[in-house]
């Protein structure tokens, strides 16, 4: 694929499962044995490690993207409400 196509495929991932919630591109995207190498959350990177991120209800927004073959890194912001759960003091 082409870096263009690559960070089109990236932008989808953010867009439908992150502020749609659309998990069903989550199982298309991501290998069940998949590996996350970054080094803030290095480790297992599947389906469902995706999903329950995303199930934070959170909105992203890509700021900038970039690619090189198939390469591609992407800055994003994320906005959301905090709401406390439980009993209040």
């Amino acid at each position: 694929m082409s870096a263009e196509e690559n960070k089109a495929i990236v932008r989808h991932f953010y867009e439908e499962v992150w502020n749609k919630g659309n998990y069903a591109v989550a199982d298309a995207l991501f290998a069940l044995d998949g590996v996350r190498h970054d080094h803030a959350t290095a480790g297992p990177n599947n389906p469902e490690i995706q999903k329950g991120a995303a199930a934070a209800n959170l909105h992203l927004t890509v700021e900038n993207i970039v690619a090189e073959g198939d390469w591609v890194a992407a800055r994003w912001r994320i906005e959301g409400t905090h709401r406390q759960t439980g009993k209040q003091h």
